[in-house]
């Protein structure tokens, strides 16, 4: 499922020329300078504005691709499904039981991926690159007696592509870092709690079952106490105050055993 997301973004994802493009219209062939007594906060705003709009470029594409990411999952979790009610299935379970153990698992929650808004590339990560980047436009400083030094900055369109193709990079990897957790963290989840309602149903007490078979060598003998009981009772004692002699007591004792003893087995 990571290889299937990956791709589907990668398929989205603005390429490189798209970054060299972005560049072409705000810097020119020739580059820029920033001169003047604000040269260091200008050459600062620059490449910030660059950083933003950028991204504000790349944002269409992240959001094309999250929803092809969230079809993908739900693509492959319903697979997922179908494999476990096959194993499910062909292992014997009642279909009351492997319905509950399913139904956890058919309510996966996908909103954290349709959910995440703004750019992948949070503003901290960011200016924190940007930051870096400026530090590398080495200022041309032309000292003047009685006066201030005189800095300027000039920035190439070889360095300005090249802060935008590292800008692209690091907000491919942040995407695909985002969408990959975004996506499979649901399904671990899920996955974890069917697992752990499996567990709970393996401890459960169950009747054994001797291989669907239903065990009847008790019927002979259970038929022969069934008869000793109905016929006890004719030839024996008809009116309440008969006494009942030593004979049928222990009759009526052995018929007892013999019932207990066959309900011993029949358990």
């Amino acid at each position: 499922v990571r290889q299937r997301i990956l791709k589907k973004f990668r398929d989205f994802a603005p390429s490189p020329q798209h970054a060299e493009e972005l560049v072409a219209r705000k810097c020119p062939a020739d580059g820029m300078t920033f001169d003047g007594p604000d040269a260091t906060d200008l050459n600062q705003k620059f490449f910030e504005i660059m950083a933003r709009e950028a991204l504000a470029e790349y944002q269409p594409s992240y959001d094309r691709a999250k929803m092809k990411c969230h079809e993908e999952v739900k693509e492959a979790h319903n697979k997922f499904l179908r494999t476990v009610d096959y194993y499910l299935t062909k292992d014997g379970l009642d279909p009351f039981t492997k319905q509950k153990l399913l139904l956890d698992a058919k309510n996966l929650n996908l909103k954290p991926v349709l959910g995440a808004l703004g750019s992948p590339l949070v503003d901290s990560k960011r200016d924190e690159f940007v930051a870096e980047e400026v530090k590398k436009v080495e200022p041309i400083v032309q000292r003047r007696l009685f006066h201030r030094s005189h800095r300027s900055y000039h920035i190439t369109l070889e360095f300005a592509t090249s802060f935008e193709t590292q800008l692209l990079e690091l907000w491919r990897e942040a995407a695909e870092e985002l969408l990959v957790k975004l996506c499979l963290e649901p399904i671990h989840q899920n996955f974890k709690k069917m697992r752990q309602e499996m567990e709970d149903f393996n401890k459960r007490p169950r009747r054994r079952k001797d291989n669907g078979r239903c065990n009847v060598s008790f019927g002979p003998k259970l038929a022969e106490v069934l008869k000793e009981i109905c016929t006890f009772n004719a030839p024996m004692v008809t009116r309440s105050n008969d006494a009942v002699s030593i004979n049928e007591a222990e009759r009526c004792e052995r018929v007892c055993q013999e019932v207990r003893a066959t309900l011993q087995k029949i358990r």
